[in-house]
């Protein structure tokens, strides 16, 4: 995915942009590049971001959901096509958004009641709800009220885990992204083997999930070894990376390109 920009979050909960933004994806109001980071807006409360091609998406502790950038389709959830968003523009009025992840032109939401949202394209039903038709305003995915963490694996392959422990997976998967021993593409979540033990998912070009164990699992596109298992094999199904049992959850930065584990 071609992104060409960063986004940040510093301790103060400023949030700061550099790199391309023509279609205004730096979100400082102009369509100017920087070559040097810009603090978007004066906002010290932003909580959770993620990066798309083009577009991005923040969650603020207040729990209120923004989005910028290039729209195109309807991408950016705002219910309208084609027009970008210089700053970032809140999606409708609620204030209940906990946790976002992003692929290249959708974006995954979690709220605190536990139920999925998403919105964005879906042209290989990588929004999981069965389809294929895009949807410019977030939807919610299923019925269920009981997922605590999510996750992508790459522009259009999702995951999230709910409250047993579960993990499920659903999008494209020409590189087996998905974990379940394949590289068949599913257009709704489906669990990944039957164990209950799974706690964070992270964000990346390959798919990393840790357990409540501690240990530290990867699966998927590998071509430049971002799965860690010391080769550049894909993989169809989790393997676990080393030995180690210290792993900590992945960080509030959750957009496709960026890996937030720490040892």
């Amino acid at each position: 995915m071609h992104n060409y920009t960063s986004i940040m979050i510093n301790s103060s909960g400023e949030l700061w942009s550099v790199g391309k933004g023509t279609e205004g994806q730096l979100g400082d109001g102009t369509t100017a590049s920087k070559s040097s980071p810009v603090q978007v807006g004066s906002d010290t409360d932003w909580e959770f971001i993620c990066s798309g091609q083009g577009r991005h998406a923040g969650v603020k502790t207040t729990g209120k959901l923004y989005v910028w950038g290039q729209e195109g389709n309807g991408y950016l959830g705002l219910g309208t096509t084609y027009t970008d968003r210089s700053a970032p523009t809140q999606v409708g009025l609620l204030t209940d958004w906990s946790k976002i992840t992003a692929g290249s032109r959708q974006v995954l939401a979690l709220k605190t009641d536990g139920s999925l949202w998403n919105f964005g394209r879906n042209n290989v039903g990588q929004l999981g709800d069965g389809g294929t038709a895009n949807k410019s305003s977030p939807v919610q995915l299923g019925a269920k009220t009981d997922w605590v963490d999510i996750g992508s694996m790459d522009e259009r392959s999702f995951m999230a885990i709910n409250s047993s422990g579960k993990l499920y997976t659903w999008g494209y998967n020409t590189q087996g992204q998905l974990g379940h021993g394949n590289t068949t593409a599913n257009s709704s979540p489906i669990q990944v083997g039957s164990l209950t033990d799974w706690a964070t998912c992270g964000t990346g070009t390959g798919s990393h999930a840790t357990k409540s164990d501690g240990t530290h699992w990867s699966w998927g596109k590998n071509d430049f070894g971002q799965l860690g298992l010391g080769d550049t094999v894909n993989r169809s199904s989790p393997v676990q990376v080393g030995s180690s049992v210290q792993w900590k959850p992945f960080d509030k930065v959750t957009g496709h390109s960026t890996l937030g584990i720490i040892l």
